[in-house]
């Protein structure tokens, strides 16, 4: 009875013809969904965006995980869109087909959604509405200090495994000139969401990054990561102070470069998948998909630390929100990817300005997988001589529940000159000899050995700057494998 009351004295607004550019935004509110079988109030936010005359967006409730992708139509004001499926995989939600309209008030600050048809039900689905207002959001924290120095601050997506807890953490931060955070959100695969309230990351000469970052739930967070050459991408060892959650994040910064919505191409992936224990490596080509501009459809396989292999068939993936800082949603790239037995795996990731680097977060949408995603894409013209030097390197253990963080050195032969790693359990390893060696495409292969005689074989990706390779690793001798990322000092 209380979902009918709310459904009579939900608040009309005084509508009007709005532009597209008072759409582009992110909207939170409750609406209110009611079915022949079912009445519940859900509550939704809906970020808007716009690339090339195109208004798109995701939708988030309060029961996914991941952003589900639109792209809609404004004509006389209205946006009409299909209502993406908000159970992906599940039997319940296989007749989806659901169409919505929006239309804002005179201020521009309410939006009154309206929406039928085919809803998630038993036997595929039932017919449904949903209604409800959704209030435009702003930024929640902005300290005094920042705005007397008119530093906005940078915002970077991020994402990282609690290899521990096998969940997988992504949001946003917004950190000002001197890395003291100002604004920040994290949700976890678990289902838990927190703010950031309190924090600060140190960059040394060098570009190391050290600090660490305080959440609502009282946990601290220290860092030990990598800036790479271009200081848009981070990475390294994240682990709560006190407690045993540790793992490898990896912060791209939001660019209002980044143009090109084209991610047609070959693409090197790499993924850990934290409750099977294993990291999977292999080549994704995008290709693109009739009607819908921003998407790409994708193939390939990948081979993972354990023997299987998986292979992809479709799924659409699409760089959405592309034009910040129109949106401030959390990650502009979203999709899914289905495999040849019909698993599919929800995307939430970022791309760098340069367009040749995305990462982020992915999750099965039926089952409990979940991990850390890179992408890199296939370049030309690289050559072994491109890892001379020293780089930054960290990874996740996987069966070891622990995360590694190190150095190593190659000389231009890509001959391993020096090598050390720390695990956040205290163990130090130090690497005595090992190659390896990049083809023209960017794939790079090989081996080290430590003085244990332990051997951890590569197969990872350069990307076209040259300053940064990720992908798998894995022991030749047991189970321990994990992602490893390499950031040039």
């Amino acid at each position: 009875m209380l979902v009918l009351i709310l459904l009579f004295t939900t608040w009309i607004p005084s509508l009007h013809s709005a532009t597209m550019d008072e759409y582009i935004g992110r909207w939170k509110g409750d609406v209110s969904v009611v079915s022949p079988n079912e009445s519940e109030i859900v509550n939704l936010t809906i970020v808007l965006a716009e690339n090339n005359g195109i208004i798109s967006g995701t939708v988030t409730d309060n029961q996914t995980v991941s952003p589900q992708p639109f792209v809609g139509n404004i004509s006389n004001g209205v946006l009409t869109f299909q209502f993406p499926n908000m159970g992906p995989g599940d039997p319940d939600c296989s007749n989806w087909d659901v169409t919505a309209t929006a239309t804002l008030d005179a201020s521009g600050q309410m939006m009154f959604l309206s929406a039928s048809g085919i809803i998630c039900s038993q036997n595929g689905g039932e017919a449904g509405t949903f209604s409800g207002n959704l209030r435009k959001q702003k930024n929640s924290l902005q300290p005094v200090l920042s705005i007397l120095l008119k530093d906005k601050g940078t915002d970077w997506f991020f994402s990282g495994s609690d290899i521990g807890g096998n969940h997988t953490w992504y949001g946003i931060t917004t950190l000002n000139k001197s890395g003291k955070l100002l604004d920040g959100t994290l949700k976890s695969s678990s289902g838990a969401n927190y703010t950031f309230v309190n924090g600060k990351l140190n960059t040394s000469s060098t570009c190391e990054v050290t600090g660490s970052l305080t959440d609502s739930d009282t946990t601290t967070t220290s860092f030990s990561m990598q800036l790479n050459g271009h200081k848009n991408i981070m990475a390294g060892k994240g682990k709560a102070v006190g407690e045993s959650e540790n793992g490898l994040f990896i912060f791209v910064k939001k660019s209002s470069e980044a143009q090109s919505t084209d991610l047609s191409d070959q693409w090197f992936l790499a993924y850990s998948d934290l409750v099977a224990n294993r990291t999977c490596g292999g080549t994704i080509t995008f290709t693109g998909l009739s009607g819908l501009e921003n998407f790409r459809s994708a193939t390939g396989a990948v081979e993972c630390a354990d023997g299987t292999n998986r292979t992809f068939v479709g799924g659409t993936l699409g760089s959405l929100v592309v034009n910040y800082p129109a949106s401030n949603a959390p990650g502009n790239v979203v999709g899914t990817l289905q495999d040849a037995s019909g698993i599919m795996t929800n995307l939430t990731m970022d791309l760098n300005e340069q367009e040749k680097f995305m990462a982020g977060y992915g999750k099965g949408a039926s089952d409990t997988e979940n991990g850390l995603y890179i992408f890199i894409k296939k370049t030309t013209g690289a050559s072994t001589t491109d890892l001379a030097g020293d780089w930054f390197v960290s990874n996740s253990d996987l069966f070891g529940n622990r995360t590694w963080e190190g150095v190593f050195s190659f000389n231009s032969s890509g001959e391993l000159t020096s090598g050390t790693l720390t695990s956040t359990n205290g163990d130090i390893w130090t690497f005595t000899n090992g190659s390896l060696s990049v083809d023209s495409s960017g794939q790079v292969t090989g081996t080290v050995t430590d003085t244990g005689s332990s051997i951890t074989e590569f197969h990872m990706q350069i990307d076209e700057q040259r300053n940064i390779m990720g992908g798998l690793g894995f022991a030749t001798s047991d189970q321990d494998n994990g992602l490893f990322v390499f950031v040039k000092k």
